[in-house]
C-alpha cells in the first residue's frame, strides 16, 4: 500500500522544520499562483532500499493519490519532486498532461539546480531551487508556445531575431 500523500507537501517523519515548512509552502503557492493549471507535491520520504528511487517515485505519482481520479493522462498536470530523505537525492515525476511541453532535459536541469542547494543548504533549499529553475523552464516553454503552434506570424520571428524593435516586429508576442 502506498503511503498516504498529500499536496503540496508530504513529510510524514517531520523532517521539514516548521519555518523551512513555511517558505516551501509559500513558495509552491506562490508557484500555482503563477501557473494556475499546474500542481506542486514535494515528497519526503524514505525510498525503501531495494527499489530504486525513479520506480518507486512512479508508483507514488501513480498510486499516492496526489491527483484526482479525473485528472488522468492529459489531464494531469502535476509535478512531484520526491526527496529520498536519508540521501537527499531527488527525483521528478511530471504529469502526462506536461510532457509535450517539459522535456526531460528541463526537468533535470530543475533537479541539478536542487542538487546543487541541497548540497549547499538543506532540502528545502533544494526544493526551493528546484521551483526557481521549474519556473525559468515554464517561461521558456511559454515562450516558444505559440511559434510551435503556429500562432505567431514568423515574420515577427525573424524581425525580433535582426533586433528589430518597433511594434511590427513585436506584433503578436504579447501572450
Amino acid at each position: 500500500m502506498p503511503p498516504t500523500l498529500q499536496k503540496p507537501l508530504s513529510d510524514p517523519k517531520g523532517l521539514v522544520p516548521s519555518l523551512a515548512r513555511r517558505r516551501l509552502l509559500r513558495a509552491v503557492s506562490h508557484f500555482e499562483h503563477r501557473y494556475p493549471q499546474v500542481e506542486i507535491a514535494v515528497v519526503v520520504l524514505e525510498v525503501p532500499p531495494q527499489v530504486p528511487a525513479g520506480v518507486y517515485a512512479f508508483w507514488l505519482f501513480n498510486r499516492g493519490q496526489l491527483s484526482s481520479a479525473v485528472e488522468t493522462a492529459g489531464d494531469n498536470h502535476l509535478v512531484m519532486l520526491l526527496i529520498e530523505a536519508a540521501s537527499e537525492r531527488a527525483v521528478v515525476m511530471a504529469g502526462y498532461g506536461l510532457e509535450p511541453f517539459v522535456q526531460a532535459n528541463q526537468l533535470q536541469m530543475c533537479l541539478n539546480r536542487y542538487s546543487q542547494a541541497a548540497r549547499r543548504g538543506s532540502l528545502v533549499d533544494g526544493a526551493l531551487a528546484f521551483l526557481e529553475e521549474l519556473d525559468v523552464q515554464f517561461k521558456t516553454v511559454l515562450h516558444q508556445l505559440p511559434r510551435q503552434f503556429g500562432l505567431a506570424d514568423e515574420e515577427m520571428w525573424t524581425g525580433m531575431a535582426a533586433g528589430a524593435t518597433d511594434d511590427t516586429a513585436l506584433r503578436g508576442a504579447a501572450f
